[in-house]
């Protein structure tokens, strides 16, 4: 039983690694208006990326769509932080794991 666990860890892990596709794992996108999608991992690196994008796109976006297997906490805490200060909407698409998880969907006003 423990190997099954295992194996299937190591399974979840290497499809994740090949979904994200991109080189750097990060991918933001405006969706008309009002809304953004995010998908990545939460490094500081992409925390910071999607702050210039926000802070570009102003104060219009209401909705954050978020994929994301998580990954540091520093850079969810921060993306957290935008969610939070911004009043977003957080709508997981696929996935919202660890960082992502504990600090971005939970600082969203609404789910």
């Amino acid at each position: 039983m423990r190997y099954l666990i295992v194996l299937f860890s190591l399974l979840i892990s290497a499809c994740s690694t090949f979904w994200w596709g991109a080189d750097d794992g990060y991918f933001v996108q405006l969706i008309g208006k009002h809304r953004m999608q995010f998908i990545g991992d939460t490094t500081m690196e992409n925390a910071l990326k999607l702050e210039r994008v926000l802070n570009t796109a102003g104060k219009e976006v209401e909705t954050l769509y978020v994929t994301s297997g998580g990954g540091p906490v520093t850079g969810g805490m921060k993306i957290g932080e935008l969610v939070f200060e911004r009043n977003l909407k957080v709508v997981v698409k696929t996935l919202c794991a660890s960082s992502c998880a504990n600090y971005i969907a939970t600082a969203s006003h609404a789910l």
